[in-house]
């Protein structure tokens, strides 16, 4: 069973991972098919579908799971992004003398207490997920 999101994005991951190059490799599949008004099983979902509308199928589901594949990876390079702008912010504010001088002004408690909160942030690698929380 499965019992966190987190869990479910693995095993999501995964799939795609391995489904794209099953389905790369599907003219090995037709190739070996003498009729090709049989009924062909699509390694990546199972369904079982016409020889002549084998090759369209595949095609689909490849063009979804590289669609899949490409959001991924933006996420991933988007977190990357994020976590290295986020660290130089923290590592100019914490060294930065008229930034934490500005930040000790009364007028200024709010926003020290935001930047102060901001330090505590504990970034994980790059392409690990984030929780929801």
């Amino acid at each position: 069973m499965i019992n966190s999101q987190e869990e479910l994005a693995k095993i999501s991951e995964n799939y795609i991972d391995h489904k794209i190059p099953i389905l790369e490799n599907t003219e090995k599949i037709l190739a070996s098919v003498e009729d090709l008004t049989q009924e062909i099983e699509c390694p990546a979902c199972g369904q079982h579908i016409l020889g002549t509308e084998f090759r369209d199928h595949v095609n689909k589901e490849l063009e979804e799971l590289k669609k899949a594949r490409a959001a991924r990876n933006l996420a991933i390079a988007e977190k990357q992004a994020f976590t290295t702008a986020l660290s130089n912010f923290i590592s100019q504010y914490k060294s930065e003398k008229a930034v934490t001088e500005w930040l000790s002004l009364l007028e200024n408690k709010e926003a020290h207490s935001v930047f102060a909160r901001l330090t505590e942030i504990s970034i994980e690698e790059p392409t690990s997920r984030w929780s929801a929380d």
